[in-house]
C-alpha cells in the first residue's frame, strides 16, 4: 500500500504514472493517516449480510402466507441500522418496508389484518413444533407459554391502527 509520504515524495506519481492534484487529494481522503485503505469490521460484515437475508426472506414472506416477512424485516431494519447509513435509507424508502413495517417502528401500531396474519403464522408454525414434540413435555410447555405471551402482546401490547381506504 502506498503511505502518504511516498506520495508526496514523487509529487503524485502512483504506479509510474503523473495525477491530478485532485485525484491525489481523492486518494488521500479515501485512506487513513498511514495511507492504507479503511477495512470493514467483521462485525459490520455481519450485519450487512443478516440484513440482505431479512430482506430476502421478507420478501418471500410478503409473497408466501405460510412465511413470515414481518420479523425478517425487522431483522433487517436492525441490521442495516447498525450496519450501513447508505443501506439503513435505501431500505427505510422501499416498499417493502413501508407497506409491512413502518408504522410499528415509528410506535403508531399495526392493522388488525397484519397482527392477524401475524398470529396465525405463528400458531400455525408453534402447532407444527408441538406436534413434533410429542415425547418432550417441558418443550411443550415452553411453547405454548411463548405462544400465549405471543398472542397476548399482540393483542394487547401493539397499538391498533384502523385499515387505510384508498
Amino acid at each position: 500500500m502506498l503511505n502518504y509520504q511516498k506520495l508526496e515524495k514523487t509529487n503524485g506519481l502512483i504506479g509510474g504514472y503523473a495525477i491530478s492534484e485532485k485525484k491525489f487529494r481523492k486518494h488521500l481522503s479515501l485512506t487513513n493517516i498511514e495511507g492504507r485503505f479503511e477495512k470493514m469490521s467483521i462485525k459490520k460484515i455481519v450485519y450487512i449480510i443478516g440484513g440482505c437475508m431479512g430482506v430476502g426472506l421478507g420478501a418471500i414472506g410478503a409473497v408466501v402466507p405460510m412465511i413470515p416477512a414481518f420479523p425478517f424485516l425487522l431483522l433487517a431494519a436492525f441490521c442495516f441500522g447498525r450496519s450501513s447509513e447508505k443501506l439503513n435509507n435505501w431500505f427505510i424508502n422501499t416498499k417493502l418496508y413501508k407497506n409491512n413495517l413502518e408504522s410499528y417502528v415509528q410506535g403508531r401500531g399495526m392493522t388488525w389484518n397484519t397482527k392477524i396474519r401475524i398470529m396465525i403464522t405463528v400458531t400455525i408454525l408453534m402447532t407444527i413444533g408441538f406436534i413434533m414434540m410429542n415425547q418432550v413435555t417441558v418443550g411443550r410447555i415452553v411453547l405454548v407459554c411463548v405462544w400465549g405471551f405471543h398472542i397476548l402482546y399482540f393483542v394487547f401490547g401493539v397499538k391498533t391502527l384502523k385499515e387505510e381506504t384508498e
